[in-house]
């Protein structure tokens, strides 16, 4: 009489074990070149977009002081570069898509770290003002000074 009572419960438990460690059966289908290439492109466009915006945020300061102005024209260009790189590259189909996401990887770290060096560079700024008679000068740099025959205002 027992073992017809927990009959019913135990048959139930035992399909619920059995349903529930099943192997599921995995999608073994991968993405078309196009398919990785548009994923690549959602994951890293974002990115480049925002350094591109941080980095033209920075041009108006940079332009100060002229060791920085280099570097921001440096950095200008090897961005544009490579992100022209990789965006042609996800574009032809000769070109190994996997590859073009690692470099995409690289970059936006490469970039995000330069980016931020060079905003705590143009933190750094100062201007100061300088006079000579009635004409006055500002100076802005890292460590700026006034031209020959001026003086700094205080």
């Amino acid at each position: 009489m027992k073992i017809k009572k927990f009959l019913p419960m135990a048959l139930l438990v035992a399909g619920a074990l059995f349903i529930s460690s099943s192997v599921a059966i995995a999608d073994t289908t991968t993405p078309t070149r196009d398919e990785r290439a548009a994923q690549i492109h959602a994951q890293y466009d974002g990115t480049f977009a925002d350094l591109a915006s941080r980095l033209a945020i920075l041009a108006p300061k940079l332009k100060l002081d002229t060791n920085l102005s280099r570097q921001y024209s440096a950095v200008i260009l090897d961005f544009n570069t490579m992100r022209a790189t990789i965006n042609d590259g996800l574009a032809s189909s000769t070109q190994d898509v996997e590859a073009m996401g690692q470099l995409a990887e690289e970059e936006t770290g490469e970039f995000a770290s330069t980016v931020y060096n060079l905003e705590t560079a143009a933190a750094k700024i100062k201007t100061i003002t300088c006079v000579k008679a009635k004409v006055t000068k500002k100076v802005s740099g890292l460590t700026p000074v006034c031209p020959k025959g001026y003086t700094k205002k205080k």
